[in-house]
């Protein structure tokens, strides 16, 4: 590879789309959630949180693997204005390396009993919404496949899309605390898992733009190549991250058991039409 070549995807993993501008989505997306759900409280003990993983990067080899990790997810996305060709993006190895960032912080904070199974769940849903239509339209190209607008892989992006949504919350560790029980919600306390419970949610802030960004490029058209494209796509990267948090919502009000049920379902169905269209065309 060109020295040029690897200056520009050094740049991309460390600045633009990768760390630097992961830890600005990051922080945006994990102070309006705390707001969101614990008002001023939440947000104050959510900057908390993020001091913390700022503080613990040196002494911590977790910390910037996961970061690291979530970078080259990151860079698999379809950005405009990146340093490196967005058209160079492949689906799989996003998802393994944003998958693989997940794990890290789960790792580094456990989580209560049964979380890593409801990770475990959640990814190979998350796996099927974002592979389906790849498997639909034979291309694992994030910008090919939010190109796409025939009639007949549209159920299938549509589908995937809404299993998609189902499984970020815990793919992003916003699922955390006991179950609901007897009618009664569980605490709301997003932030809690950030001590202890939730997978890594203490890492979350690393997570929100690549797993966001995913779906943003694999569903939706590439925006233009220019400033009003990029901060269009950031737009659209903060909409699926508001709608990650409507889902959290959701769950929390069903049960997160009900909820993973849900998705399960959903993924059985997004494969069938998946092997279906593939199968037809």
């Amino acid at each position: 590879m060109p020295w040029g070549d690897l200056g520009l995807q050094l740049l991309a993993l460390l600045v633009y789309p990768g760390a630097l501008l992961i830890a600005a989505v990051g922080t945006v997306c994990e102070v309006g959630t705390g707001l969101l759900f614990d008002g001023r409280a939440g947000a104050r003990e959510a900057v908390r949180h993020l001091h913390g993983v700022l503080r613990e990067l040196p002494g911590d080899p977790t910390t910037p693997l996961a970061w690291l990790f979530a970078s080259l997810a990151a860079c698999g996305s379809s950005v405009p204005l990146a340093p490196a060709a967005s058209t160079d993006g492949n689906l799989l190895l996003a998802a393994v390396a944003l998958a693989v960032a997940a794990w890290l912080g789960y790792a580094a904070f456990p989580g209560e009993e049964g979380g890593a199974r409801r990770l475990l769940l959640g990814q190979l849903c998350w796996l099927v919404a974002l592979l389906a239509p790849a498997l639909s339209s034979l291309s694992l190209r994030p910008q090919a496949l939010g190109a796409v607008t025939v009639p007949a892989l549209m159920p299938v992006k549509i589908l995937s899309g809404l299993l998609y949504l189902l499984c970020l919350p815990v793919l992003l560790g916003l699922l955390s605390g006991p179950e609901r029980v007897a009618g009664r919600s569980a605490p709301r306390r997003w932030s809690r898992g950030a001590r202890g419970t939730g997978a890594g949610a203490r890492l979350r802030v690393f997570l929100w733009l690549p797993a966001c960004g995913l779906l943003a490029s694999a569903a939706m058209p590439p925006p233009p190549a220019d400033p009003a494209g990029a901060l269009r796509f950031l737009g659209v990267v903060l909409g699926v991250a508001a709608t990650a948090v409507g889902s959290t919502a959701m769950a929390r009000r069903i049960g997160w058991s009900s909820h993973l049920r849900l998705a399960l379902s959903l993924a059985g169905l997004v494969l069938v039409a998946a092997v279906v269209t593939a199968a037809s065309s």
